[in-house]
């Protein structure tokens, strides 16, 4: 009984912890086409790391076609530090909108915030570019890939009228 209890926790383990998603491959996909390319070229993206989601993989690519960075950030004390030294940052969201089998969607959000803006009484982010894409599970090499771009957010608008 407890080689079966040892043999189902492994096997669980190996499933959670084999999975991940490679920010930086998943952003050269979505933003490869020569007119998306210039909304990310040469910045750094700020991100913060969720507490609680570790299906990140935030090991830096080898890639050195990349013509950008990925700064990630364990907590947002690390994160508002940096904001309160360079005064302007680039910030990457990731939200997880659907997970089913083999296929996932996520929203990538891009904004920038100065610190008197996220300081202030109410955190503020202007929107650069905002875009829903559709990943599927790769088995041989146990990661999400990207698929394609479902949806591109238009800039929001505020009072309308």
């Amino acid at each position: 009984m407890k080689f079966k209890i040892l043999v189902i926790a492994v096997l669980l383990t190996l499933n959670a912890n084999g999975q991940s998603v490679k920010l930086d491959d998943i952003l050269k996909h979505a933003y490869s086409k020569t007119s998306d390319l210039s909304i990310i070229n040469g910045k750094e993206l700020n991100y913060v790391i969720p507490k609680y989601i570790s299906i990140i993989d935030t090991v830096k690519s080898e890639d050195r076609t990349r013509s950008f960075n990925i700064k990630y950030y364990r907590n947002d004390m690390a994160f508002e530090s940096h904001l309160r030294k360079v005064k302007i940052l680039t910030v990457l969201s990731v939200y997880f909108n659907k997970i089913g089998n083999g296929v996932m969607e996520i929203i990538l959000e891009i904004s920038s915030t100065k610190d008197d803006q996220y300081f202030g009484p109410y955190k503020f982010f202007s929107f650069i570019d905002k875009r829903q894409l559709k990943l599927v599970y790769n088995n041989s090499k146990r990661v999400w890939e990207y698929n394609s771009i479902i949806k591109i957010f238009d800039e929001p608008r505020v009072g309308q009228g």
